[in-house]
């Protein structure tokens, strides 16, 4: 029903509309293309997993299936036009999902800009829930370097109220995170399932008290509220939610940054097999990276962001 809705939306045009033909010699040259992004990192991922047989292994019902209830939750097309009320779009609809946490929220946004009223939401929300924990990229790992300018002035509020953040490292080059439900193997090293293939987090998820949890395209920004038309499911499964809290936990001190307060300066803590490192600038960031993104948070666009 959700594809339908898009595919008959009045927003969606044949492709003939819109792309030109392809200009004389393309077709020629997609065998040549197709080597390249075979050979690029993110292509390899997608190999590795192709490769593992566990689309074969699904559809011959040789895996273990956790049943659970699942419900697809997506915007209104229409709302490219801005004709879709308030109330009906899915970040309101997700807030009266998540309801209010007793124990656990986590939440994995590749872009988190909360704004001042989502910041409010979270400090009020910690009030009542002891462990909340956010992981989006840093400065140093963001594809969308000026989408930090909206989330780094709510980082104090929120680590005032007890929320922890943390902020991917992005050191290296190749490394993107891929998130796994399966449980590791026996021996396998920490941060297994929690597995990187490019520089940049683009996860997006949150879990609930062990019982639920979302996967979606939904990122925690006014872009998505307002401007995108995102979708996503809800699971209510305490298997699948507890063990994406447990494989967040295992993982992350190993790929992010901590962001702490110390006094009214922030610090990033990276923990290695050596011991605590203490940034007490953006990591991986040089001054007038960090004089431009500081200029750029008092431009009014965080609407757009």
């Amino acid at each position: 029903a959700d594809f339908d809705r898009y595919w008959a939306s009045a927003a969606a045009y044949p492709a003939h509309r819109i792309l030109p033909p392809p200009p004389p010699g393309r077709l020629e040259m997609l065998p040549r293309e197709a080597a390249e992004m075979h050979a690029a990192p993110l292509a390899r991922c997608y190999a590795e997993a192709v490769g593992t047989g566990i689309v074969e292994k699904l559809v011959a019902g040789d895996l273990p299936l956790e049943w659970a209830k699942a419900t697809v939750m997506s915007d209104d097309p229409a709302k490219a036009f801005g004709t879709v009320s308030d109330a009906a779009l899915l970040g309101p609809r997700l807030a009266t999902a998540i309801g209010q946490p007793k124990s656990h929220l986590g939440l994995v946004s590749a872009y988190f800009v909360p704004t001042a009223a989502g910041t409010r939401a979270l400090v009020a929300m910690a009030a009542t829930c002891p462990d909340i924990q956010v992981m989006t990229n840093s400065l140093r790992a963001s594809d969308q370097g000026v989408v930090h300018c909206g989330y780094a002035p709510c980082r104090k509020p929120l680590l005032a109220a007890g929320i922890r953040l943390w902020e991917m490292k992005g050191n290296d080059p190749n490394s993107k995170v891929r998130l796994h439900f399966r449980k590791p193997r026996a021996g396998a090293p920490r941060g297994t399932i929690l597995r990187s293939s490019g520089s940049a987090l683009h996860a997006k998820t949150f879990t609930v008290d062990r019982q639920r949890l979302f996967i979606g395209s939904f990122n925690f920004d006014p872009r998505s509220l307002r401007l995108n038309t995102e979708m996503g499911m809800i699971i209510d499964s305490p298997v699948l939610a507890g063990h994406l809290q447990d494989m967040f936990a295992d993982t992350v001190a190993h790929i992010a940054y901590e962001v702490r307060l110390a006094g009214h300066r922030l610090e990033w803590i990276e923990r290695t097999d050596a011991g605590e490192i203490i940034h007490r600038h953006e990591p991986g960031t040089g001054p007038l990276q960090r004089l431009v993104m500081a200029a750029l948070s008092h431009l009014p666009m965080k609407w757009m962001l």
